[in-house]
């Protein structure tokens, strides 16, 4: 934000009586996530310690990047089986320049993103481009529910990257081969030294993983 006719940054500007100064402000959308934008901006004059007038900047950041399905629910994922699910991405062309690279990340540990489509760094000049996906649950993710998003960024030619899409939520259950019964034991209060059982039902075992149970 500056003051019309501020001879430098930091240097007040001087308002004659009954007279005005435009104050420019803009936004700079290449720190921003897409979403809401509500920035304040706060005008002083001398000698006052509380801002004498208050400015707002209200809008929203549109995607660059959008997904069909907007969220990804993998179900029940069978341990050490896996499972996969087909993403398309919809990029705006002006996020990207010839030193840009676009790539979808994953924040889901055991949860990762193979382009099905190559993701080049050159975008053509008008209308959209279309990517596809496979959003995979690796054999190795661990046994539990897991919650985690996509994200598609965009680099920014000198080594940093940016988000250009609202996240689209993963979520699913890796279940073992085995189910536990109770899946939670609990023994509320126990008297010290003195033994406290309870007993838990195992079911999907066959005769030869007996012996290989602890």
């Amino acid at each position: 934000a500056v003051l019309d006719g501020a001879p430098t940054p930091n240097k007040p500007t001087v308002i004659p009586p009954h007279a005005s100064v435009d104050v420019r402000m803009s936004i700079d959308p290449s720190h921003l996530s897409p979403g809401n934008v509500d920035k304040l901006v706060m005008v002083y004059v001398k000698e006052q310690e509380a801002a004498f007038a208050t400015l707002e900047m209200k809008g929203t950041l549109v995607p660059g990047a959008t997904y069909s399905p907007t969220s990804l629910h993998f179900g029940h994922v069978p341990y050490s089986k896996g499972a996969q699910l087909p993403l398309t991405v919809t990029l705006d062309p002006s996020i990207l320049s010839p030193k840009m690279h676009a790539h979808l990340i994953s924040t889901q540990y055991g949860v990762d993103v193979v382009p099905v489509t190559p993701d080049t760094p050159a975008a053509p000049a008008a209308g959209t481009l279309m990517r596809q996906y496979t959003v995979r649950v690796s054999p190795s993710a661990r046994l539990g529910a897991f919650n985690g998003v996509i994200t598609m960024m965009v680099s920014d030619g000198h080594g940093g990257e940016r988000q250009v899409s609202t996240p689209a939520p993963i979520s699913g259950d890796v279940v073992g081969l085995v189910k536990a019964t109770p899946e939670l034991v609990a023994f509320a209060m126990v008297t010290a030294g003195e033994a406290s059982t309870q007993e838990v039902i195992l079911d999907g075992l066959t005769p030869a993983d007996i012996p290989k149970t602890k």
